[in-house]
């Protein structure tokens, strides 16, 4: 039997945000240098089921996200997305060409669920405003939000046809309103597995402690 492990981490990154958002609270929005800390990511996972065709996602947060609150220019206070390379050939930093897929949990506060859009230099913008300037969606998912934990699963398919055979590399970020917080690349090997060794060895954790942009309560 063949799973598919993540690969560790495979460099960080240091990029700031392009620009300051700035609100008054007298427009009734919160603004980005608000009393809170910024959410970064712990830790994250995923786990390539062959046989059903499926990533299981896992990421954890340095605390409990916000995904539902948005500022004034709709931007969720808390928010995240992946990026992914279907064929796998690059790991590290990607261009937007590398990029077959995204998963989009900036749209979490609109459909509670995470939408996967389909992305490459000959696709076509969704002119939905939520879709970030990405392609359209070619699926949308569930997730599971455990305090700090949450969890989804994603058919290979919505990946990209590169993706189908459980090869690809991802660069994922969080951000806080629309301003990066912490960033982290990895990327998904096939690795043999003997008969019924699925449950105890395709398990992926690889943890990494992330650069994190924080604002002062």
């Amino acid at each position: 039997m063949t799973g598919f492990r993540i690969g560790r981490l495979a460099r960080f990154s240091m990029r700031a945000a392009a620009f300051a958002l700035t609100t008054t609270a007298g427009a009734g929005f919160l603004s980005p240098a608000a009393a809170r800390a910024s959410v970064v990511i712990v830790s994250q996972s995923a786990e390539v089921d062959a046989a059903r065709e499926r990533a299981l996602f896992t990421l954890e947060f340095d605390a409990v996200p916000d995904f539902h609150t948005v500022g004034e220019f709709g931007q969720q206070t808390d928010a995240f997305q992946y990026e992914i390379d279907g064929d796998g050939a690059a790991e590290g930093e990607l261009t937007l060409a590398d990029i077959d897929a995204v998963v989009r949990g900036e749209e979490i506060h609109a459909v509670d669920a995470l939408r996967i859009r389909a992305a490459g230099p000959d696709v076509e913008p969704d002119p939905d405003p939520l879709s970030g300037g990405w392609g359209p969606v070619r699926a949308t998912v569930p997730f599971d939000l455990h305090e700090t934990v949450l969890t989804f699963v994603v058919p290979l398919d919505a990946l990209g046809d590169a993706a189908s055979d459980g090869t690809f590399s991802y660069s994922l970020v969080t951000t806080d309103f629309g301003a990066t917080t912490s960033r982290v690349f990895g990327r998904a090997v096939p690795i043999p597995l003997p008969p019924g060794g699925w449950a105890g060895a395709a398990t992926a954790s690889g943890y990494a402690l992330l650069w994190a942009l924080r604002r002062k309560r």
